[in-house]
């Protein structure tokens, strides 16, 4: 459209009006924005509950490691143990490591399986 067109159009007399279908879609959309529910509220009680799970892990963690200085010998000869099974359980790890890697895959990539 070219300037002078567009001059010529907003002098003339002509008055605008909306399509016949714009009244009652303007109309419908706003019925259905009021009849939405309302946004769902933060759960602070879950979280404050998870939080305070989380302080009374790591302060039962540090009585526990405490504790662990009088222990270590005993943990380190059963670890030294296990050096003969080492290279199962590396496999081991690498294959579920492996399985939870192709699990997470469809999420990762917004597929659904």
């Amino acid at each position: 459209m070219m300037p002078d067109e567009l001059d010529e159009i907003l002098r003339s007399d002509e008055t605008i009006e909306p399509s016949p279908g714009f009244v009652s879609a303007v109309m419908r959309a706003t019925y259905r924005e009021s009849t939405e529910l309302p946004p769902l509220r933060f759960p602070w009680s879950r979280f404050g509950i998870g939080v305070a799970a989380c302080a009374l892990m790591t302060g039962s963690a540090g009585v526990l490691w405490s504790r662990v200085e009088v222990a270590a010998p005993r943990v380190l000869i059963h670890l030294a143990s296990l050096s003969s099974v080492l290279p199962q359980l590396a496999y081991a790890t690498a294959i579920l490591l492996i399985t939870l890697v192709l699990l997470s895959l469809p999420r990762l990539t917004g597929r659904d399986a």
